[in-house]
């Protein structure tokens, strides 16, 4: 479980700080920085069923698709995803992206971004089960959502835990 304050740095170079965690808002909020370096992957196309998604950038430049509008945004503008809208936000810049974000309800989001911090490196099974751990908080958009359950399935085959 994610402690205020707790930092944790990706083998990928990613840095992420919670700031707000489910246990500290009463499940209300959880608030977190990201540092994402100009040679972070974008990630898939996905939505929060049930969670508002606020992205303030500090610095570097963010490029956001949401519902199929892509807008840059940088330091100072503020990033809004709707409940269930399908959206990606990934670094556009040639340094590094630092953001805060919050998700509105906390559901157990901390718990997957804490999993997708300690992913050595983004293997497809070792994945998707995490993604499939967690379907309150995230799911992906077509096409990427076509062959999760498969995914998932052989992952667990394959040992992956949570």
């Amino acid at each position: 479980m994610a402690r205020v304050g707790e930092a944790i740095t990706s083998s990928r170079g990613e840095r992420l700080s919670f700031q707000a965690t489910a246990a500290s808002t009463n499940g209300d909020l959880l608030c977190f920085e990201m540092y994402l370096p100009p040679t972070s992957m974008k990630p898939p196309p996905h939505k929060h069923p049930f969670q508002l998604e606020i992205i303030r950038v500090v610095a570097g430049e963010a490029r956001a698709t949401i519902n199929g509008r892509t807008q840059t945004y940088t330091a100072g503008q503020t990033v809004t995803v709707s409940k269930g809208a399908t959206h990606v936000v990934w670094n556009a810049g040639d340094r590094e992206l630092h953001f805060v974000a919050e998700l509105r309800p906390a559901l157990k989001a901390e718990g997957f971004f804490e999993g997708l911090m300690r992913l050595e490196s983004y293997n497809p099974l070792r994945l998707a089960v995490l993604i499939g751990a967690f379907k309150e908080e995230i799911r992906l958009s077509f096409p990427f959502n076509l062959g999760l359950h498969v995914m998932c399935a052989l992952g667990r085959w394959a040992g992956y835990k949570v």
